[in-house]
């Protein structure tokens, strides 16, 4: 397996000769495997991600750690999903509230071919917002909502891990091929409690683990929110 990161950001991209050395992308990494490649969300660095692929066709496997746009927004700039003859299968979900709760993704939405991570795709790309609408993208795409504890492919194996610590919940992953294995947190909020054993049961043993960093600064606001930002005072 091959990790590259085009995107360590959270919240927005910010360019500029003060974030050369991390880059200024929101999240997006891939790892290359013998199966093909998967991409792990779709942030501005999704952006450099298409440039390189766009030369030759993709059929590519996506896998969301959530729909905040900090982690889709690149995906109306990814090239690839422009040409006809690509393949892109898009996996993820999130919550919705219900009667005053908050239901798991794998609860479908009631508009026909319509499901939970779909729908955040088809809000930013709505023609008021943007000029070209989701059904209209020359790829052959698809949207699947993802479960807790699921695992997907044969070779190079995703399993999944739902989780409430970052607002509206979100998926982690452990990707594992022939004994090596990546960990991705997504945006992950410690709690001192049950999730956190949870999830370092989930991540044991690892060979490389993704994970994301509080802001360390104590004077700003919202410290907690999980987001995979370095401070750089």
């Amino acid at each position: 397996m091959r990790l590259k990161f085009y995107g360590i950001r959270g919240s927005h991209p910010t360019p500029g000769p003060d974030t050369v050395e991390y880059g200024g992308n929101t999240t997006c990494f891939t790892v290359d495997t013998p199966e093909g490649l998967k991409i792990f969300d779709l942030g501005s660095g999704a952006v450099q991600l298409g440039n390189e692929l766009v030369t030759g066709q993709v059929d590519a496997d996506v896998f969301l750690s959530h729909q905040h746009w900090d982690h889709i927004q690149g995906f109306p700039f990814f090239k690839p999903a422009y040409v006809p003859g690509n393949e892109l299968r898009i996996h993820g979900g999130h919550q919705r509230v219900e009667r005053g709760r908050e239901q798991a993704t794998t609860i479908r939405a009631k508009d026909p071919g319509m499901n939970y991570v779909k729908g955040p795709f088809m809000d930013q790309q709505r023609k008021d917002v943007f000029p070209v609408g989701l059904d209209y993208l020359g790829a052959e795409i698809s949207f699947t909502d993802l479960e807790d504890g699921q695992t997907l492919g044969d070779g190079t194996t995703v399993t999944t891990m739902y989780h409430n610590q970052h607002p509206g919940g979100m998926f982690a992953y452990r990707i594992e091929r022939n004994g090596a294995s990546i960990g991705f947190t997504g945006d992950y909020e410690a709690d001192k409690g049950e999730e956190d054993r949870r999830m370092a049961e989930f991540m044991r043993g690892v060979d490389v683990l993704i994970g994301t960093h509080r802001l360390l600064n104590k004077k700003v606001k919202y410290r907690d929110l999980g987001l995979l930002i370095v401070d750089e005072e």
